[in-house]
């Protein structure tokens, strides 16, 4: 981890700043709404692809969105509705967020952002971290956090991540054991202190599901065909 982190440091200065935008890993960074309208940073970035996990409302002002987060004729975009609760199964999307994040590094830089560039934008980019750069769960949220230090799965993200972590080891992806195995403090905003995985309830919790903040499904169609130009949307 000491090269990774070493790395992504004396990079770090190389590359202009944008306000509302972190980089975590090389080429890959992460932001609420208001980073992904800085595109024209982007773009020096090198960035070439963006991770949106709000939704296709995201860009609707009348759902309170920002439209000028969208531009398709300069970034591929993958869309993907999710709430930030604890009780939304995030994980069902980790395959696919993964490999358009691989994709997205390789062909420049990926944004990946939620809401606020903290609980649903952390997540996937630590279920990236684990299954395409091999590092532990610990490792992975200490990566985000040399960027954004205030990166925080919330306690349904974690688990999952815990359960990605346990299917890693099976699939040798990861060693069996770890120093940082899953009896460990991870420190910063919002803590966890985090038991052994077979401690913690089964996934989803029974009951209904409570409404996170996430821009209303019916957004989904949007934007209609003749906006879909330039850059593939998928």
């Amino acid at each position: 981890m000491g090269n990774c982190f070493s790395s992504y440091q004396a990079n770090l200065n190389k590359k202009p700043t944008c306000s509302n935008v972190w980089e975590v890993y090389d080429g890959m960074y992460i932001s609420g709404l208001e980073g992904a309208c800085e595109t024209a940073c982007l773009k020096q970035l090198g960035v070439s692809h963006v991770l949106n996990l709000l939704g296709w409302g995201a860009y609707r002002p009348e759902l309170g969105g920002r439209s000028e987060a969208y531009a398709p004729d300069d970034f591929v975009y993958k869309v993907i509705y999710s709430h930030d609760m604890p009780e939304e199964n995030l994980s069902r999307f980790f395959a696919e967020t993964s490999k358009f994040i691989d994709e997205g590094r390789k062909a420049g830089g990926v944004l990946v952002h939620c809401f606020a560039g903290i609980p649903r934008s952390s997540t996937c980019i630590c279920a990236y971290l684990m299954e395409y750069q091999a590092m532990t769960l610990v490792n992975a949220l200490k990566q985000v956090r040399t960027g954004r230090p205030i990166a925080n799965p919330n306690t349904g993200f974690m688990i999952q991540l815990l359960d990605l972590e346990a299917d890693l080891r099976k699939r040798n992806i990861l060693p069996d054991k770890a120093e940082d195995d899953n009896s460990f403090y991870l420190t910063g905003p919002g803590s966890y202190k985090m038991a052994p995985a077979t401690s913690f309830p089964s996934f989803p919790p029974q009951g209904p599901s409570s409404m996170g903040y996430a821009f209303p499904p019916q957004a989904a169609s949007f934007p209609p065909p003749n906006l879909l130009t330039g850059a593939p949307c998928a």
